[in-house]
């Protein structure tokens, strides 16, 4: 297998490895079912872990912001200064530091955020080769870096998501790939046990993967026509 076969065969194993990954972590971390978070507090630091992720983003992420439109974080600013402050007493001002469960956060949650899934990467780039590992990594790279910079974009109007992104990701946001994960997140604020995916693939293969119907897809468009009105 030459020099480019195999980065692109650790390109492909990679983003399966990284996209079952991302649906599995988002699902029962994200929105960890009430019988885990139960049994995390005897789980030590990984527990804490579990409980914190759950709150960040089912709590605060999907019930106490994004509640009267998807995309308008908050109704007011006093409605944001109410969760601050919530927040501050409650001494979880990295949530706030990762605009209320929006963005991964900073440099070392970036980490924290790949390391669930570094050891599956690991032992594929171990009978890979390095050739091999550079595309494997790849993707791993990329799954921090969409929930930090595509994630805001998609509670967006799209026309807005364009001219908010920077630079580099503009090409991105006016893709057919945006606009579908767009579509598709949107579908996971309906409906959160489905479409956990940022890096699609992986919900299809666990059977997690939910379409738009029609009076979905009527809806997702008036959504975005009554915001910009």
């Amino acid at each position: 297998m030459n020099g480019i076969a195999q980065v692109l065969a650790g390109l492909f194993i990679g983003y399966f490895v990284v996209t079952v990954c991302e649906s599995v972590y988002h699902r029962f971390g994200g929105h960890a079912p009430k019988k885990l978070r139960g049994w995390s507090r005897f789980f030590g630091p990984l527990g804490r872990v579990i409980s914190d992720r759950w709150y960040s983003h089912e709590v605060i992420h999907h019930r106490a912001t994004y509640r009267n439109s998807y995309i308008q974080q908050f109704s007011s600013r006093e409605e944001e200064i109410a969760l601050t402050n919530k927040l501050l007493s409650q001494e979880k001002i990295h949530i706030v530091q990762q605009s209320f469960g929006l963005r991964v956060g900073g440099a070392v949650e970036h980490i924290r955020y790949m390391l669930p899934t570094a050891p599956f990467i690991i032992i594929a780039c171990i009978s890979g080769g390095w050739l091999f590992s550079i595309g494997a990594v790849i993707p791993l790279i990329i799954m921090p870096l969409m929930s930090q910079h595509i994630h805001p974009l998609l509670h967006l109007c799209p026309d807005e998501a364009i001219n908010s992104a920077p630079q580099l990701l503009k090409p991105f946001a006016n893709s057919w790939y945006f606009r579908y994960i767009m579509r598709y997140h949107w579908l996971h604020h309906l409906h959160p046990d489905t479409n956990y995916n940022l890096m699609i693939g992986g919900d299809f293969l666990l059977g997690c993967h939910r379409s738009a119907s029609p009076a979905e897809h009527e809806k997702f468009s008036r959504a975005f026509s009554e915001i910009a009105s």
